[in-house]
């Protein structure tokens, strides 16, 4: 079984932010992993993208991305 997780915050020094999900999500997927379990955690709106491992955890960082729009206007 491969449990994955989509959030925008996990505690670990390169994820931008965590509070109290991200506490509660790391403490799942750890105890998970001590159970056998493949954990992937999916961090959005990062600043980089990036993999990490944190006890037998895998995190993918995603960096926030710039999205333009243009608006035009006739008269």
């Amino acid at each position: 079984m491969h449990i994955a997780y989509i959030t925008s915050e996990y505690p670990h020094p390169q994820v931008s932010h965590a509070a109290g999900i991200a506490t509660s999500i790391k403490n799942l997927a750890v105890t998970l992993v001590k159970k056998g379990i493949a954990v992937t955690v999916f961090v959005y709106h990062q600043k980089v993208d990036a993999v990490l491992e944190d006890q037998g955890v895998t995190i993918h960082l995603i960096a926030k991305k710039k999205v333009y729009i243009v608006v035009v206007v006739f008269l």
